[in-house]
């Protein structure tokens, strides 16, 4: 099989856990026995899964890809990886890639506060270096999760490079791979990604990876709250619904323009001393 038909699930995960916190944050919350399951599937099934540099590894011909490859990515850093998903995690003796917003290390989510979500502990310190122990690998996800794409390239740089030293200075190690927070980013932001030294940076796209994949923009699949068992186990498959890929990838295009003119008209607003509300 050629490498680009060499199709590689790379799941993207938020937070696991019981409270599923407000109507709008809910679908990113999987329940600590749906995501048992989920694993168990991919272990009584023979999935191996990798961390995101593992798979650019694997990308750049450094290491092979094994059997029946998968992804496992959580974005964010909220606390339950520690108390949920990392337990799971070692039980079944599976890697994964944690992406952490550093602005908010010891905190809460405060970027989540005005959708009723922003007291949602994340992890500290101490939580991040005992995961990073645990074999799993630790991304960065910016520092304060604006939508990259509609700051000034000097901010961008900012939010690109000040995460990757926190985290380095934290664990002692190099931080290699990064993930776009809600998944947007433009040209000027991966030339940004790749000028701070990461291998690779994860995108979303709502399609399967592939080896010869844009290693600063990777597809993931979004695993929902509601994804049933045979939804999952046909994910893992890289059995997606193309159809229902396309309108997802369709209704990204259509938000980001839409993104783009709201900040277009606010810059106008604020030039010719207009007020848009």
């Amino acid at each position: 099989m050629s490498r680009s038909r060499t199709s590689v699930p790379i799941l993207m995960y938020h937070s696991i856990s019981d409270d599923t916190g407000s109507a709008g944050f809910q679908k990113f919350v999987i329940s600590p026995q749906t995501f048992a399951s989920q694993l168990a599937h991919l272990a009584e099934n023979d999935y191996h899964p990798m961390s995101v540099t593992q798979y650019f590894q694997a990308m750049r011909g450094h290491v092979a890809l094994p059997q029946r490859p998968i992804v496992l990515t959580f974005d964010d850093g909220f606390q339950d990886f520690h108390t949920q998903a990392l337990p799971l995690l070692k039980k079944f003796g599976f890697t994964a890639t944690l992406y952490i917003t550093t602005g908010f290390i010891g905190e809460t989510s405060r970027w989540l506060a005005e959708g009723g979500d922003g007291q949602r502990p994340m992890l500290n310190v101490a939580q991040i270096q005992e995961i990073a122990a645990s074999n799993i690998e630790i991304g960065a996800h910016t520092h304060t999760h604006p939508m990259l794409d509609m700051l000034p390239q000097k901010q961008v740089v900012e939010e690109v490079e000040r995460p990757k030293a926190i985290l380095e200075d934290a664990l002692g190690a190099p931080v290699e791979s990064f993930a776009y927070p809600f998944g947007y980013y433009s040209d000027a932001v991966k030339r940004a990604v790749e000028a701070a030294g990461y291998t690779s940076a994860c995108a979303v796209r709502y399609s399967l990876s592939s080896l010869d994949d844009d290693r600063f923009a990777l597809a993931r699949l979004i695993v929902p709250a509601d994804m049933s068992m045979e939804a999952f186990a046909n994910a893992a498959q890289g059995k997606i619904f193309k159809l229902a890929s396309h309108v997802q990838q369709v209704r990204g295009r259509i938000w980001k323009f839409v993104r783009l003119s709201k900040s277009f008209v606010n810059q106008q607003d604020m030039k010719y001393g207009g007020t848009n509300v």
